[in-house]
């Protein structure tokens, strides 16, 4: 199934509050270690009470949050190629 925000990449969850289908990139976890779209994830910080609490989430940690996902992104990417090179490798060693 395809993301709903990214559609060029696969889903590996559905949101925890709309159910849309999310992909790795957009995917967030939320209150009780749920996964959350973007979208839901925006309307639980703006339902957060405490305004400072909100900018720090939006701040600092919104950038730490994108570094993780995009690090998480490239590291998947990377066992991927790896695991395709170990296949070609073992599919040439059995010719």
């Amino acid at each position: 199934m395809k993301c709903y925000y990214h559609p060029q990449y696969y889903s590996i969850t559905n949101c925890s509050k709309c159910g849309q289908p999310i992909c790795r990139m957009c995917h967030y976890i939320g209150d009780k270690n749920h996964a959350v779209c973007l979208t839901c994830w925006e309307e639980v910080l703006r339902q957060t009470p405490n305004r400072e609490r909100h900018l720090a989430v939006t701040g600092a940690t919104g950038m730490a949050a994108l570094a993780v996902l995009t690090l998480r992104l490239v590291i998947t990417f990377a066992n991927q190629v790896g695991a395709t090179a170990q296949r070609m490798l073992k599919a040439l060693d059995a010719q």
